[in-house]
């Protein structure tokens, strides 16, 4: 098999990457052969200690390559055994020192509407988003100031809330993401993941 021409990449949605050459096979011209790929350009990635944990379906920031820096579950902080009730994200890569993350947009990971907008001494500048009677997120640590949307406001998955920062209790640019479910902390990682629904 040979291509009589070059292969020109057309990006079609940013997701769909479409090929289309004209090829001689066996002494016969076919031509418009179009091919569809799939094209990583608008997926998002996560990773934790330098393994990716795999496509994110509902991200909760703008970049592609996000990295969870502490998961949901007890952890030590300044020497102390806790409950840590969400998990903290960035945009930045693993061997990036915590305190040269980066800031990135915000975004909400389902529909709802914005409950609470606030700040507290630990969670920092913060927005609270229902997403039905008895499920809620909660995004913390944002940059004062940046705070994207208003109290009662509907928002859709991917709606822009604010820029993460180092608000109340925090050691360098992240996001703190919390939900609940009936009043009580859940993991959000298999909600970020796509393997459980809001």
């Amino acid at each position: 098999r040979r291509s009589n021409s070059d292969l020109p990449l057309r990006s079609t949605s940013g997701a769909i990457a479409e090929i289309t050459a004209s090829l001689n096979l066996n002494g016969f011209a076919v031509d418009a052969i179009t091919v569809f790929v799939l094209s990583p350009v608008s997926a998002t990635y996560l990773s934790y200690m330098g393994k990716a944990l795999g496509q994110v379906a509902n991200p909760p920031l703008k970049h592609n390559n996000i990295y969870l820096e502490s998961p949901f579950g007890k952890r030590t902080y300044n020497g102390k055994v806790e409950q840590h009730n969400g998990i903290d994200i960035q945009y930045r890569y693993p061997t990036t020192k915590l305190k040269d993350n980066k800031a990135d947009t915000i975004i909400s990971i389902a529909k709802g509407i914005i409950t609470k907008i606030s700040y507290s001494a630990s969670r920092g500048y913060y927005v609270e988003v229902r997403h039905t009677p008895t499920i809620i997120s909660r995004y913390l640590h944002m940059v004062k100031g940046s705070i994207k949307v208003a109290l009662g406001q509907q928002v859709e998955a991917g709606t822009e809330l604010g820029i993460t920062g180092m608000t109340g209790a925090a050691d360098g640019v992240h996001l703190h993401l919390a939900i609940e479910i009936n009043g009580k902390y859940v993991d959000p990682l298999p909600y970020v993941l796509g393997e459980k629904t809001i």
